[in-house]
């Protein structure tokens, strides 16, 4: 009976430390069964390491952008959004990272291996294991594929040769300047066929002064022929001589004198050598005129206007682009002319036509344009126009200035001419400046071309 109590307290004394080492053999056990775990998955990427979850595909990591060709890895992979990004700035190739940057990791591409079975306890059946999948049928294998027979070579294309440019039609081309023009001579009414450039000589001969410089004697070649073009081309011939293209009246056309008309009027010996110089002067410039919107310019010219020109719209009331007031240098003798206001009145409305009131001034209200030229003067009360005082009192512009003295009006008229276009004096001056005719035509007549045919 002793003995058993003994046993007893030996078994008790045993027990709790078995029950501590139960777990930790149990553990030990675990750890021997199992085989070790792979380790981590790690992809390099920029020189970070992180790890990869087993739930995750390793794929996503990479950049799509720079997933690489089989065949070339060094190309660069065309995606369906970037075949047309208008991006016109590229400064160069693209660059592609090579192996050696790391960057690409043949390793990296295959996925990596399943984890191995989780471990259970010894004492543990295994998991049951799915039922294998049944054998496969054999399948009937595809009907073979003719071989495509290769592609015919196609022959290279030859380089496709510009088209030839095709000739301007008939129309748009810029006919040549006739070689002759029919001219009515009015003090014998006989229409001539003359040369043009003989004609063009025939009108700077009698337009200027002998002393002219030579490019102001070009300059007034170039505008004479453009005038003769522009009536010669003209849809229909003047009212007062539709038999000809021009006339030599200058009321109507140009004046113009051959040499023979002026060597009777002043003597051989001083028409000729200037003759000469007028000549090698029209030669210079032949074929020479000037064009707005390619079209001919009626180039009106006069004799002078000291200070500025005038703008044809205070004219003849039709305003043209290239007709405008410009500078002009020439300084001319002033006309004067001294009239009584009755004498003017009895000139411009005609006598016994017009009633003057009592108490009515004498010089009333003069009233200027944008150049400075007289538009209206009033005299007694009657409007006048300057237009009238040129024609009815030869006034040689509507350029003056006008004083009172008693009953009597004093006039100083500048310059001569309508003074529209070209003034003769100023191209002479600015000739004498070292202007040449080129320059001198672009000045007065306001955005012109100077063009050849």
């Amino acid at each position: 009976m002793k003995n058993k109590n003994v046993f007893k307290e030996m078994m008790y004394s045993f027990a709790v430390p078995l029950t501590a080492i139960v777990p930790l053999l149990i553990v030990l056990a675990v750890a021997i069964w199992a085989p070790p775990a792979d380790p981590p998955y790690t992809v390099m990427e920029t020189g970070v390491d992180y790890p990869i979850s087993w739930e995750v595909t390793p794929s996503i990591y990479f950049d799509e952008e720079e997933t690489r060709d089989a065949e070339n890895p060094t190309k660069k992979p065309v995606y369906p959004d970037d075949e047309d990004s208008g991006d016109e700035t590229d400064t160069g190739p693209p660059q592609v990272a090579t192996d050696d940057e790391g960057l690409y990791d043949d390793s990296a591409d295959e996925p990596p291996a399943p984890p191995s079975a989780p471990p259970y306890a010894p004492n543990t059946p295994p998991p049951p294991q799915p039922p294998a999948p049944p054998p496969s049928q054999p399948s009937t294998p595809p009907p073979p594929v003719a071989p495509t027979p290769p592609a015919s070579p196609v022959p290279p294309t030859p380089p496709s040769q510009p088209p030839a440019t095709p000739a301007p039609p008939p129309s748009s081309a810029r006919p040549p300047l006739p070689a002759t023009i029919t001219v009515l001579r009015t003090r014998t009414g006989v229409v001539e066929s003359i040369d043009l450039e003989t004609y063009v000589s025939w009108v700077v001969l009698a337009e200027v002064l002998p002393y002219f410089e030579h490019d102001a004697l070009a300059a007034q070649a170039v505008a004479a022929r453009t005038y003769i073009i522009h009536r010669v081309e003209r849809t229909a011939r003047h009212h007062r001589h539709p038999q000809a293209d021009v006339c030599d009246n200058f009321a109507c056309c140009l004046v113009a004198r051959s040499p023979q008309e002026h060597s009777d009027l002043w003597g051989a010996v001083h028409v000729m050598p200037f003759y000469e110089r007028v000549r090698a002067a029209t030669l210079a410039t032949r074929g020479y005129i000037l064009k707005y919107n390619g079209i001919p310019i009626d180039a009106l010219f006069h004799a002078s206007s000291p200070g500025r020109t005038e703008n044809v719209r205070y004219v003849w009331g039709n305003a043209r682009p290239y007709l405008q007031a410009v500078y002009s240098p020439e300084v001319r003798p002033e006309q004067q002319l001294t009239l009584s206001g009755r004498a003017i009145l009895d000139a411009v409305l005609g006598a016994g036509s017009y009633t003057v009131h009592d108490g009515t001034p004498l010089l009333g209200q003069i009233i200027r344009n944008s150049s400075g030229r007289v538009q209206y003067i009033y005299i007694y009360g009657h409007r006048i126009s300057p237009l009238q005082l040129r024609t009815r009192l030869g006034f040689r512009s509507t350029n003056f200035t006008v004083t009172q003295s008693g009953r009597y009006l004093t006039f100083t008229v500048i310059g001569h001419g309508h003074g529209v276009g070209m003034s003769q004096h100023g191209a002479n001056a600015f000739a004498l400046q070292g202007w040449n005719w080129r320059r001198i035509l672009l000045h007065y007549y306001t955005g012109v071309e100077i063009v050849r045919r």
